[in-house]
């Protein structure tokens, strides 16, 4: 049997999927939630991956989180602590410290080399996007100092 999956798609789930093929990261973040969901069309965890990280790569703070949340659990990628990690740090890096990976960190149970491998990708990743800003329009990654201390050691 053949069908037809547009059928199957809510009209709020193409809108956002309209929206965020033109490049609005905010849908592209609520695409990959309603295919990681089965919200309005149905689940898929490899494609809502793809979604988070096109929100991710363009700087948007959820689709990072829900990037790292896949990675942690496995869904649509293999499990890998370390670039969960990596998302979360870019997560909390733009929202302006909102998010809080030491809520998700310690379920990781990470090495410290794993740690400061995260750190490191998190701020190489941080830095090569200069038009960057946090929600603040700040930019506190690219200070004198370690950002943020609480992830050293």
């Amino acid at each position: 049997l053949f069908s037809n999956a547009n059928l199957q798609e809510s009209q709020e789930y193409k809108n956002q999927l309209q929206k965020a093929l033109e490049g609005d990261t905010t849908a592209m973040n609520e695409v990959g939630v309603a295919l990681a969901e089965g919200t309005g069309t149905r689940a898929n965890q490899f494609q809502a991956v793809v979604w988070f990280h096109r929100a991710a790569e363009l700087g948007d703070a959820h689709g990072a989180g829900n990037l790292g949340l896949h990675y942690y659990r496995g869904m649509g990628v293999n499990q890998n602590k370390v670039l969960a990690a990596k998302w979360f740090m870019v997560c909390h890096a733009l929202d302006a410290l909102r998010c809080q990976p030491s809520e998700y960190l310690p379920h990781l149970h990470l090495t410290k080399r794993q740690r400061q491998t995260a750190w490191q990708a998190a701020m190489a990743w941080l830095r090569a996007r200069p038009d960057l800003k946090n929600n603040h329009g700040e930019r506190p990654w690219f200070g004198e100092d370690e950002y943020p201390k609480v992830f050293r050691g």
